[in-house]
């Protein structure tokens, strides 16, 4: 039986429309389309990464709400309507930027890293990428004496040597914004994997913006 108020698991297989709808106090502002997205049944049934989750996290700083639809998983019969609302999103939003540029972070049991994407074939740092790292310098001003490791990576788009220097490029990058804000030169390691290490499939545009990375952990101590 289902449970009364509480949205269900989509049905296996099915397709969830995700668009972006103006707020009560944008009512001049026309809904906007973004891509669909597959549901699968399990207890994670969306992911949305990459430049699709670049795109929710514009739409919400512009104050629009994204808004998932999905078919109900008892009969399909019911529409499913989830909306984020972009109230207090500014405050969630620095708390975020805080917690992923923090070096407490660095290194966890779990392998996880501080990652700034970059765009195809380039090492320029977009502006969400220099919000991450601002976050990341300060932390290691005010928090931080030990070394930090910044490893650049690539996609396989291009030779193997093409986007090792690449990846060496991304990498030198990240280190000299880090270095422009105040944290010395001998704190860093770098390596530069090129496209030896994906974090998800190239087959996809999506998994290519992953792989088209620098990870920030921590290295040891000073």
């Amino acid at each position: 039986m289902r449970q009364p108020g509480r949205p269900e698991p989509p049905v296996l297989q099915t397709e969830a429309h995700l668009s972006s709808d103006p707020t009560d106090w944008k009512h001049q502002t026309a809904p906007r389309g973004l891509d669909p997205l597959e549901a699968v049944l399990g207890r994670e049934p969306f992911r949305v990464e990459g430049v699709r989750a670049q795109r929710l996290f514009t739409e919400l700083e512009q104050g629009m709400a994204p808004t998932l639809q999905y078919r109900d998983w008892f009969d399909g019969q019911d529409l499913v309507t989830v909306r984020i609302l972009p109230v207090f999103f500014r405050t969630a939003q620095r708390e975020f930027q805080d917690c992923v540029g923090d070096p407490s972070h660095f290194g966890m049991a779990e392998g996880e890293a501080t990652r700034v994407y970059f765009p195809f074939d380039s090492a320029r740092i977009t502006s969400l990428g220099s919000e991450v790292l601002e976050q990341t310098a300060r932390h290691l001003r005010n928090r931080g004496r030990g070394l930090v490791l910044v490893e650049g990576h690539a996609s396989d788009e291009g030779g193997a040597e093409y986007n090792l220097a690449l990846s060496r490029k991304r990498a030198i990058m990240v280190r000299n914004f880090l270095m422009e804000r105040g944290i010395p030169r001998g704190r860093f390691e770098l390596r530069f994997l090129g496209e030896t290490r994906p974090r998800a499939d190239n087959d996809t545009e999506a998994g290519r913006l992953r792989n088209r990375r620098v990870e920030l952990s921590a290295a040891g101590s000073p």
